[in-house]
């Protein structure tokens, strides 16, 4: 009997570790195999090392690019965990201070998926070589020195969602091979030299489905408005500023349910009036017009784009009174340099619980005229830093309820025809480093004996052309 129950001990413990070693096993299969990385990666990487000057290398991040290592543990490089393969390199702000070999090290690197080189002082030209990384998602060579033209060859980088080659000094036109990257989200090359008439690129762009970052400023591009490039839906940032665009502005065929947070055409040589077709914008946050032609009064379909943050429509040729009663949540507004008329808005975006309020107020140069409203400041804009209302044809009083304004650092409201008296309750705010009241009606002594405390911060002060008497005490400027 004892016989048989040992035996039956023993198959039992036979049919456990039986199971556990299954167990094992197919745990061990089902996990991923962690690979190191390839040794022909490793060489790639490391002949990419040796094309620059390594006093500098050795010094700074590219100290852990030893042989020896595992080059999937070396600063900037990632692998895939099943292959071991390169996937990603990422050197930035590494000064390597050289230009990029033809048949460079970084080329053979076939399964890269990330390249970012951005500000590493890299010069020459971007190689046609380029076109060898057919796998590339993300390409980052921002803020180089490399120049000449875009290799045709980027036609290859058919899976390119990320390109950036801005704050480089690239020439020639956009290549029409740009036209296969139909699967970008971000586009940059602004802060160039590129040129051409077939702006923005010499192609249909309607095909940019994923298309949401589009950035071409400060190049020399000319032409005509894009309009077809308002036709992708997914757009969130267009910025065309710096350029010699020229002619009206046309929104046409722009869905309502437009993404679009960022427009910036400013410096160009847009003509005509805003159109209505701009109010589709619903989304905007930042509309960014100065420096053009424009004419006309300013929309007040504009008043209802209540998620503006950021508005300058200055130095342009606009007409008309400021529609600004809706904006709540704008920060900056600036209208200077139009000739825009009547009086300025009783309210203005103000601190609540909800929104900041105003932080820049530039409304200098035009037809303005009437009082600056006594209640202007009131709401507790707090958060106020700028105030410029310079040469316009207002008179009356400053009024009292900038001391509010704790955070107002500039305020100038010189070349009008104010009549007051020396604001010596100015001195009551912390942050005011400039004051003009230059070419006013100001008047009455400069110094009154009941005031023992000066200005905590002015740095600039101009009192010209007004009617004060006496002079400046000292401790007016103590600080």
């Amino acid at each position: 009997m004892s016989i048989l129950r040992q035996s039956y001990c023993f198959s039992g413990n036979i049919a456990f570790y039986f199971f556990f070693l299954l167990s094992l096993v197919l745990h061990t299969l089902a996990s991923p195999v962690l690979h190191y990385c390839r040794h022909d990666h490793r060489d790639a990487l490391l002949e990419f090392k040796h094309e620059f000057p390594t006093n500098e290398l050795e010094s700074r991040s590219l100290s852990s690019w030893i042989k020896s290592n595992d080059c999937c543990s070396w600063e900037g490089v990632t692998c895939d965990d099943k292959s071991g393969e390169v996937i990603s390199l990422d050197l930035s702000f590494i000064p390597l201070n050289n230009s990029l070999k033809p048949y460079s090290g970084i080329f053979k690197l076939h399964h890269l998926r990330n390249l970012i080189l951005r500000e590493c002082h890299v010069y020459g030209d971007i190689l046609s070589s380029l076109g060898n990384l057919s796998h590339l998602t993300h390409l980052d060579l921002k803020g180089n020195h490399l120049v000449g033209e875009v290799p045709a060859s980027v036609r290859n980088l058919t899976q390119l969602r990320y390109i950036d080659l801005s704050k480089n000094k690239f020439t020639g036109k956009i290549p029409v091979s740009f036209a296969n990257l139909t699967n970008l989200s971000h586009l940059d090359i602004s802060l160039n030299h590129f040129t051409g008439e077939n702006f923005p690129l010499p192609f249909d762009m309607s095909q940019f489905h994923n298309l949401e970052y589009f950035d071409v400023g400060g190049n020399s591009f000319s032409g005509t408005f894009p309009t077809s490039l308002f036709m992708i839906p997914s757009l969130r940032w267009v910025s065309l500023w710096g350029n010699n665009l020229k002619g009206p502005i046309e929104f046409k065929n722009t869905s309502s349910s437009s993404k679009l947070q960022t427009l910036s055409l400013y410096q160009n040589n847009f003509e005509g009036s805003i159109p209505k077709s701009i109010s589709k914008f619903s989304n905007l946050e930042r509309l960014l017009l100065s420096d053009n032609y424009f004419t006309g009064p300013i929309l007040r379909s504009i008043s209802n784009m209540v998620k503006l943050v950021t508005l300058d429509l200055s130095h342009n040729n606009f007409i008309g009174p400021i529609p600004i009663s809706n904006l709540v949540n704008l920060l900056s507004l600036d209208l200077s340099g139009n000739k825009l008329e009547g009086e300025i808005p009783v309210q203005i975006p103000s601190e609540d619980h909800y929104h900041i309020g105003l932080t820049t107020l530039r409304l200098q140069n035009n037809n303005l005229s009437g009082i600056i409203p006594p209640d202007l400041f009131a709401n507790a804009t707090t958060w106020l830093e700028s105030v410029d209302v310079s040469s316009n044809q207002l008179k009356g009083k400053l009024p009292k309820s900038l001391s509010n304004c704790t955070h107002l650092k500039l305020l100038n409201v010189g070349s009008n025809k104010i009549k007051d008296k020396f604001p010596c309750w100015l001195r009551s705010l912390p942050s005011l480093h400039v004051m003009s009241l230059r070419s006013n009606q100001f008047y009455g002594p400069l110094y009154h004996h009941n005031v023992s405390i000066g200005f905590q911060s002015l740095k600039i002060i101009d009192i010209s052309h007004n009617d004060f008497s006496g002079t400046l005490p000292p401790f007016y400027f103590s600080n």
